[in-house]
């Protein structure tokens, strides 16, 4: 899945999130507006970011936190060392970013956290490759934005874990974020399964759950209600430059405005005539 997301001026894809927008800058955010207040259109989730996130300890306020959630405890049963952390992703290659909800009361990293740790991570958006069919071996992606409609901020729902440095007294918060199956628009535009064979899609609360999923009395059955809840608000995809795809100097006003493949290739050993997707059944002109 994609791993980028935007956190522009509000705050703010292994699967399919690496990328995604910290939201644009907001009146009503609660706490750390000036620290973030720097336009942010792309984080790349390798990069392991830190984002502003909503916690279930603190509902009240927005925590910055490093995207790839971390044990509290080493394979030892010790404190886990902020330190190893770099040692610690490197070696996770990823599959710390976001966790398969299903699986939340099975995994031991997620355990707990799922019962007493619970986030929201507020985003304008985030980013899904597209495969264009091709009779060579080399795949052409063309990368997509998704995005409410009315453009409005998104909560993707996850989990976080709090590590501590006991010596200096610091604490470094480590989230990550759920998946779910992946309804047709999602399968449509981001077309090639996991590797075990599925499509997935970011965990997405509507705003009258929010409360509820940062709820520390909320149950394990109300909980995998939650999980299979879809967005409220209609959410579109368009396609986007390549140019998220740089890890170098990527982040740039504009990196999410519409760009058509037709007119400008940007070198796609592909030809978009006759080739037209379909979202939810209807012909759309994205690329045509």
């Amino acid at each position: 899945m994609c791993y980028n997301t935007k956190q522009t001026k509000k705050v703010a894809n292994l699967e399919s999130y690496y990328r995604i927008g910290l939201i644009k800058k907001g009146e009503d955010l609660p706490s750390l507006r000036d620290a973030f207040d720097v336009p942010m259109y792309q984080l790349n989730g390798f990069d392991h970011p830190l984002m502003l996130i909503i916690t279930s300890e603190f509902p009240e306020y927005l925590v910055p936190a490093k995207w790839g959630i971390a044990p509290e405890l080493d394979e030892y049963g010790n404190p886990f060392e902020i330190e190893n952390l770099d040692n610690y992703y490197k070696k996770q290659l990823g599959y710390t970013l976001n966790a398969q909800a299903e699986k939340a009361f099975k995994y031991k990293l997620y355990y707990d956290s799922i019962f007493e740790r619970r986030c929201v991570i507020p985003v304008d958006g985030f980013y899904e490759p597209h495969t264009l069919p091709s009779m060579t071996k080399k795949k052409e992606k063309v990368p997509f934005v998704f995005e409410y409609e009315d453009k409005s901020p998104i909560s993707l729902a996850g989990i976080y874990n709090v590590l501590h440095r006991e010596e200096s007294n610091e604490s470094l918060v480590t989230f990550t974020i759920f998946t779910k199956e992946a309804n047709e628009l999602f399968k449509e535009v981001h077309n090639v399964p996991n590797k075990e064979g599925k499509h997935r899609m970011p965990l997405i609360l509507n705003d009258e759950l929010i409360n509820d999923w940062l709820d520390e009395e909320i149950t394990s059955a109300y909980l995998k209600d939650l999980f299979l809840t879809e967005p409220s608000k209609e959410i579109v995809a368009r396609p986007v430059t390549r140019d998220i795809y740089k890890r170098v100097d990527s982040n740039y006003e504009g990196v999410d405005n519409f760009h058509d493949y037709h007119k400008d290739s940007q070198g796609l050993r592909f030809d978009f005539d006759g080739y037209k997707p379909h979202f939810f059944g209807e012909e759309n002109n994205l690329f045509n």
